[in-house]
């Protein structure tokens, strides 16, 4: 069940990707703002709260693993979902976030996701949630 006016912050560095994870997300009921980098996203986070972030793994200058590491210091309860098409995701890095989604596995894998963790349900998994 869609969560509506929950805000997401989208970042990747793919632009087909992330114009496609906007509209699905908006068309799921959430709010969206998206930026390609994580630069980018740790200004938009200190501009005004969001009520969660997916992520890309791989990007360059800050990886997502970087990025979750430094919204984690700012903003703890914050939920993320690292969505990436790298299977090599160090552990240290999935720590940091509350579900992981393999791209393959499609946007309304991230969807239910998001939906899980703003409901504070646990119909997927135990937490972290991890899909693949």
């Amino acid at each position: 069940m869609p969560i509506p006016s929950k805000l997401i912050l989208c970042v990747d560095d793919n632009d087909f990707l992330l114009d496609t994870l906007q509209r699905y997300l908006r068309a799921k009921g959430f709010r969206v703002i998206a930026c390609s980098n994580g630069e980018m996203a740790l200004m938009l986070l200190a501009s005004g709260p969001v009520d969660a972030v997916v992520v890309d793994y791989e990007m360059p200058n800050m990886n997502g693993g970087e990025l979750a590491s430094a919204i984690r210091l700012r903003s703890p309860f914050i939920p993320i979902v690292m969505f990436s098409g790298s299977v090599d995701v160090p552990a240290r890095t999935l720590e940091n976030v509350d579900g992981f989604v393999e791209k393959h596995s499609g946007l309304s894998s991230v969807g239910r996701m998001l939906e899980s963790l703003l409901s504070g349900s646990d119909s997927i998994s135990p937490s972290p949630y991890f899909l693949n």
